[in-house]
């Protein structure tokens, strides 16, 4: 196999990592911050279901056409944890579906009783090795995500919560097939937008059905679009809406 069909190979290989290695950009939270020093629990059941172009070339014409194909999957769960840092601010890290290693910092820079705002920039990292025989290669996807969280607060326990966005998608891949050996690297930028609804059940448990949509406008990750469902739960500690609706801040039990 020559250099530009190894290329070509990786580049396969990197729609099939997206394929088999999403990546996960749910919440699973609202834009309120956790308390600093506060510490919070996340684990998340997940599907996923994705559509992308593939080639199809006609055997009697040599002509190549683009069909639509889907897939719809269930997922690992996701677990992971936050803690608050400093007022307005807080830090979360996990594994995405039990393989991707996720870091985010959430900022929220606007606060009243009935709508929060906050920046979210999150980075998912997923790793994919594969190959047979003489052929073989390795793709490494970074995925920075920078969502814009919106709550709307219906009472002190209830949130719908929206997450347009953007993400850029980031491919190195090498591989070797028969005698020769390439390398790739390939780019790509995505449109999210997401919502879900975060239910405060008390103070140490909080429900969060979430479902998210990217979409991307690259040849080189087949036009994909992607959809995401998780249904979050969060443990330990939530962040204070109490004084907003009671005139008074929450004690911890």
């Amino acid at each position: 196999m020559n250099t530009r069909s190894c290329l070509g190979t990786l580049s396969l290989a990197g729609l099939l990592a997206f394929l088999a290695g999403c990546p996960n950009p749910q919440t699973y939270g609202t834009p309120r911050t956790l308390d600093p020093g506060k510490w919070q629990v996340v684990v998340a059941a997940e599907a996923f279901g994705v559509s992308a172009d593939t080639k199809v070339v006609n055997p009697n014409t040599g002509a190549v056409t683009n069909d639509r194909t889907s897939y719809y999957f269930p997922n690992l769960p996701s677990a992971g944890a936050r803690v608050g840092l400093a007022d307005r601010v807080d830090f979360g890290f996990g594994l995405k579906n039990l393989y991707s290693p996720t870091l985010d910092l959430k900022v929220n820079f606007l606060k009243t009783k009935y709508f929060d705002m906050s920046v979210a920039p999150m980075i998912n990292y997923i790793f994919v090795a594969g190959g047979s025989g003489s052929s073989g290669g390795t793709v490494q996807l970074f995925y920075f995500h920078v969502p814009l969280l919106l709550g709307i607060n219906f009472t002190e326990n209830v949130s719908l919560v929206l997450t347009p966005g953007f993400v850029y998608g980031l491919a190195v891949g090498t591989g070797s097939a028969s005698n020769a050996t390439g390398s790739f690297l390939g780019s790509a930028p995505w449109l999210r937008f997401g919502g879900g609804v975060n239910i405060r059940v008390n103070r140490k448990i909080a429900l969060q059905p979430e479902i998210t949509m990217m979409k991307s406008f690259s040849d080189q990750t087949a036009n994909a679009m992607a959809l995401f469902f998780g249904f979050g739960v969060s443990f330990l500690n939530q962040p204070d809406y109490s004084e907003d609706w009671t005139g008074k801040k929450a004690v911890d039990d």
